[in-house]
Parts: structure tokens; C-alpha cells; sequence
């Protein structure tokens, strides 16, 4: 594969006798990922370990051939993620926001860096705006501008385009396909129509195991068909919310 790759080796993540992730084993390069299945499938288990929130009970994670845990903050410097549930400080201007992450970050982010961020998710004119006036959408744009910040070489989102308007999405689309051209970027979302859209490959999850990985043909597929009946013969059920 080009360039570093992520790569788990049998993790598995037990909560009592509830194996959330089981034996899951799969390497990702440059490009983007879908990551699809039910709800209780072990994806969010999944995200939640490679940004080192929790750890596997058993198996192992390498970044470059490196154990992530071992790497430590540097590999966190070079990952983003952004959860399903996301707010800020709602005395924050979305300048702010931006500048605090990149701060986290280790970042030098001054204003007119951070108004270049706003720019690429249709936020500029809310710049000054206290976060706490922001709709849902609005929030969930910045949240991705935040996951922007300092290039990440890792970058996940869980569910984000959840509440996005049509052109929003499209914008969303747009920026995801630059970034999975440098990074390795994981996408968990239950609309179909996304993963089809962007992403190079498709990851089913079931069960907390990897039951099989698809790549997507972006120009033949310009439908959610296909992609839709390969889940509903994975996982036997038709998801029509999902779509």
C-alpha cells in the first residue's frame, strides 16, 4: 500500500461476555473508507479505539508498523475525529472554536487561517457568531472544519452529514474526495448514498467482525441499488432509514 498504513491485527473488545469488536483484522492505505452495518455492529467500538478513547482487550492497531498506543500523542497529532455528538463552548465565536482546537493541536492557527477554515464549510460570514445562536447543521459544519485543522494524515467521521441541507452535503462530498487523495479517512454514516458517493472502499461490519470489504465503482454505481442489496444480503434485513 502507499504511503503509512493502518492496519489491526485480531482486535477484539470485550465488555463482559459481549464482544463488541471480534478478531477484526483488516489494513487501510491512502483513500476512504465506509464503514457499514447495524446498529450494535461494533463501528463505533471501532472508531472509538483508533482515536485511543478505549483500548482493545486483545489484538493490535499499527500505524507505519507502530503500535498506535505506543506512539502515543504523536499518532493523536496526526488523527482527527469527529464523534456523532458534537458541541462547543457556546461563548465561543466560531473563530474561536477554531483557533482553541488548533491550540489542543499544537497549532499556530491565527484568524485569517481559521476564517480559511470557516471558508471551506460555508461558515465565513458566521465567523463572529457565538457558537450558542448556531443550528444543529451549523454546528456539525463546524465540527468538520475543526477536523480539518493542521492536515491529519488519520481522519474519522461518525455520522457527518447528519442534519446537513443538500448543497451542504454536497460540499461535505467534495472535501472528503480532496482529503482521502493524502489521508486515510473512515467514514461511518447510516446513509448509503454517501459511502457510494465518496468512498473508494466499503467495510461491512457485523457482530463486531469484518465480514467483508468491497471496493466501489464510483462511475458505474450511480445509484444506491447495489450497494443497498449487498447490505440487505449481509445483514437480512432491508435498512430503509439508511438511505
Amino acid at each position: 500500500m502507499e504511503g503509512k498504513a493502518l492496519k489491526f491485527e485480531k482486535v477484539t473488545k470485550q465488555y463482559g461476555s459481549l464482544k463488541a469488536l471480534d478478531n477484526f483484522s483488516t489494513e487501510l492505505g491512502l483513500g476512504i473508507y465506509g464503514l457499514l452495518g447495524p446498529n450494535g455492529s461494533g463501528k463505533s467500538t471501532l472508531m472509538k479505539c483508533i482515536a485511543d478513547i478505549i483500548r482493545p482487550t486483545s489484538g493490535k492497531i499499527t500505524y507505519g508498523g507502530e503500535d498506535i498506543y505506543s506512539l502515543g500523542a504523536d499518532f493523536r497529532g496526526r488523527l482527527s475525529f469527529m464523534p456523532q455528538d458534537i458541541d462547543f463552548y457556546s461563548g465561543f465565536t466560531a473563530v474561536d472554536v477554531i483557533k482553541y482546537f488548533a491550540l489542543l493541536k499544537g497549532l499556530k492557527y491565527d484568524t485569517e487561517a481559521a476564517q480559511k477554515a470557516l471558508n471551506e464549510v460555508n461558515l465565513l460570514s458566521s465567523a463572529k457568531k457565538r457558537v450558542g445562536g448556531f443550528s444543529g447543521g451549523m454546528k456539525r459544519r463546524l465540527g468538520i472544519a475543526v477536523t480539518l485543522i493542521g492536515d491529519p494524515e488519520v481522519v474519522i467521521f461518525d455520522e457527518p452529514t447528519a442534519g446537513l441541507d443538500p448543497e451542504e452535503r454536497l460540499r461535505f462530498k467534495n472535501l472528503i474526495r480532496e482529503m482521502g487523495k493524502t489521508s486515510t479517512v473512515i467514514l461511518a454514516t447510516h446513509i448509503i448514498s454517501d459511502i457510494e458517493a465518496v468512498a473508494d472502499y466499503t467495510l461491512l461490519i457485523k457482530s463486531g467482525q469484518l465480514i467483508n470489504t468491497v471496493e466501489n465503482d464510483k462511475q458505474a454505481q450511480t445509484h444506491t441499488d447495489a450497494l443497498e442489496q449487498l447490505y440487505m444480503e449481509s445483514f437480512g434485513h432491508k435498512a430503509e432509514q439508511e438511505i
